[in-house]
């Protein structure tokens, strides 16, 4: 049965289908795929309407593909049978965000774009933030802001990551034992990896200590190279 994933994300779909649609979502990694498409796309557009009237032509530029099939074109399988139909899909999403104001209100993004990230990020804290692509086998899928810093959660070998970064502060923001990262930047550990390096303070934090101490060593050497 094909599911209809924008009514699942807008509530409207039937009960018994939406039951449908959670099971495929425990099983079926193309359903999990297809969910997650639909949402970055979403964000995608909200965030570049917010930003800036987009001619319709470059938010197409922003439709997610899976990584098995990079040239498989998301729209058919969301429902939308032609390009005109897509096109008043992307002007309908445009308007609504218009109409919708500022984004102090919206405090997530589902969202695997690091400039997408980055952009909305740096919105929320006031600041430059970097886009964090911490390599091929961390995973960006989701944004979110907590009163002063923006949290970036990664997908590591199932496991998810969080890499909290705020302005840096004059009191230490976390206390713990001092270590050193790769490139010879100070840190402390407890529970995660803080460090404050340029501009930021940086908390990482997660289910194993060894990949978050990898993640902070690979943000710390992302924030060196972009300075």
């Amino acid at each position: 049965m094909k599911i209809d994933w924008q009514s699942y994300l807008d509530g409207s779909l039937p009960s018994d289908e939406r039951a449908m649609a959670e099971q495929a979502l425990r099983e079926d990694l193309q359903a999990q795929r297809e969910l997650e498409g639909l949402r970055e796309f979403v964000s995608t557009v909200r965030s570049a309407a917010l930003a800036e009237e987009v001619p319709l032509e470059r938010l197409a530029a922003f439709l997610p593909r899976t990584e098995e099939k990079p040239k498989r074109n998301w729209l058919p399988q969301l429902g939308w049978a032609t390009g005109f139909a897509a096109a008043a899909a992307i002007g309908t999403i445009l308007i609504r965000s218009q109409l919708a104001g500022p984004s102090e209100t919206e405090h997530e993004i589902f969202t695997s774009n690091f400039s997408v990230a980055s952009t909305w990020a740096s919105s929320k804290l006031s600041m430059n933030v970097p886009a964090l692509d911490l390599g091929s086998d961390a995973k960006l899928f989701f944004v979110h802001e907590s009163g002063d810093k923006c949290c970036f959660d990664y997908k590591v070998k199932g496991k998810t990551y969080h890499v909290n970064v705020r302005a840096k502060q004059s009191a230490p923001w976390i206390q713990g034992e001092s270590v050193k990262l790769a490139n010879g930047q100070s840190a402390t550990i407890n529970r995660g990896v803080h460090w404050n390096q340029g501009q930021y303070e940086f908390y990482v934090v997660g289910p194993d200590s060894d990949t978050s101490l990898d993640l902070a060593n690979r943000t710390s050497t992302l924030i060196n190279q972009k300075a």
